[in-house]
């Protein structure tokens, strides 16, 4: 809080808290509502973290605090005309799911789809409090005394989604969750999230972001806490694709029982003045298993920043983790990916790596791969790379007859096909091939 433009939101929030903490805290139970307070008083004393937080240094929030800032109204309703545009915007080509469409955070039934298996629900946060497997979740995992944004989320919280997988349970189709932000005034929506899969459940989510291009500015704060049980698999696939009047900060904590599989997708593309994703992962017994795939493409201004974490505690577990960056225009990104491997973490492997093509001079890519090893038995590797167009192969397709633009495109199209290449769902494979394509032509490749 080093500036009158995050003193200036601060002080909005700590004066709006104690008039709103009825509205906030309508559905809580007693232990909610103190947990509540407690972040707040977190985030009371500690405030938004800035360049001077190690995890901040390379992407300050003082630029996208400036607006004068809303909090969500309760009345608030979808137009059918927006509604209408979101669909149409996101919509994935041969793509059969289930559909839960949410407006700031809260779930529109009247343009959602749910599935009517009995052991899978999907419904409101704020109806779900009193539910037995909520309270034992609900705030487990993220933890408000560490994250500032965790802390703020868990203060102004108000609704979100609640996603329970029952025991054998495996959902027929993928679960497509759009959220739509939309407001008249700039807006900051704060909504919570949780995905509780038992054992033996499968799911496979999409999530995709809307924000139609005559909305104010809206400033998203997500906090989404995931369980994935003993013998569970969960496939997450998160894309962020929208207009420039979107400021996204994201955190996701997942918690992963023994023999468990997850599966985690994040694919950013040019729009979005600020994308921030946090994802921290907690491997708590023995044969789990988990892969992080990225994609990053930024271009215009833009600057996306993601934050990884996997916590290696028991023995006999394996982690993957690929992202992958193109940069355009003048835009920024930042990959900080760390791994540690606890004492009683023998026979651990874990790999990480983060690779970026550079397609204009101006761009600029922060990169920093991190290991922490305190287990002797260990198979483990990082790297990054940071690069430009391959000279040699950049002349085998020109001495081949293809065009120097379609060469580009080409040899582009393969560096992000090993992360797209993974996706399990073929839709929404040839979909994110088609959003990468079309990225690269709205941007500006110098080099």
């Amino acid at each position: 809080m080093n500036t009158t433009v995050t003193y200036s939101i601060y002080d909005q929030l700590v004066s709006d808290y104690a008039t709103r903490l009825p509205q906030l805290s309508a559905n809580d139970t007693a232990a909610q509502q103190q947990m509540r307070e407690q972040a707040f008083d977190w985030f009371k004393q500690k405030g938004f973290p800035t360049i001077k937080h190690e995890d901040w240094k390379y992407t300050s929030l003082v630029p996208h605090l400036k607006e004068a800032f809303e909090l969500p109204q309760a009345d608030a309703e979808l137009s059918s005309d927006v509604a209408a545009a979101a669909i149409k915007s996101v919509q994935i080509p041969g793509l059969d799911a289930y559909t839960v469409v949410l407006l700031n955070g809260k779930i529109v039934p009247e343009y959602s789809q749910l599935p009517a298996d009995a052991k899978v629900q999907v419904r409101a946060l704020a109806e779900s409090r009193e539910d037995a497997v909520f309270q034992q979740h609900f705030g487990q995992y993220a933890q408000s005394e560490t994250y500032h944004m965790v802390a703020l989320n868990t203060a102004f919280e108000t609704d979100g989604i609640y996603i329970h997988i029952a025991k054998g349970a495996v959902l027929d189709k993928p679960l497509n969750i759009l959220h739509v932000f939309n407001a008249e005034k700039p807006l900051l929506v704060q909504p919570r999230h949780l995905v509780v899969a038992e054992e033996r459940a499968e799911i496979k989510i999409l999530e995709q972001y809307f924000v139609p291009a005559t909305s104010a500015t809206v400033l998203t704060n997500t906090v989404t806490e995931v369980s994935v049980a003993r013998n569970a698999i969960v496939h997450r696939h998160v894309i962020q694709n929208t207009t420039d009047n979107a400021r996204i900060i994201t955190h996701t904590e997942v918690a992963q029982a023994g023999e468990s599989l997850y599966n985690d997708f994040q694919f950013s593309f040019p729009g979005a003045k600020l994308i921030r994703n946090n994802l921290n992962l907690a491997l708590n017994a023995e044969r789990t298993e988990s892969h992080f795939y990225g994609l990053y493409i930024a271009g215009g201004n833009q600057l996306v920043d993601n934050h990884t974490m996997v916590d290696h505690k028991m023995p006999n577990c394996f982690s993957n983790e690929h992202y992958k960056g193109v940069m355009l225009d003048n835009a920024t990104a930042v990959f900080n990916g760390k791994i540690f491997v606890r004492q009683d973490a023998q026979k651990t492997n874990a790999f990480q790596k983060n690779n970026n093509l550079l397609l204009s001079p101006k761009a600029t890519i922060n990169s920093k791969p991190q290991l922490e090893i305190f287990a002797d038995d260990v198979k483990c590797s990082h790297g990054t790379t940071i690069g430009q167009f391959n000279k040699e192969q950049l002349f085998y397709l020109r001495s081949r007859g293809i065009g120097m633009e379609d060469a580009k495109n080409i040899l582009v199209h393969a560096f992000a096909g090993d992360v797209s290449s993974q996706i399990s769902i073929p839709a929404v494979k040839e979909y994110i091939d088609q959003l990468t394509e079309q990225s690269l032509d709205a941007g500006t490749v110098i080099i």
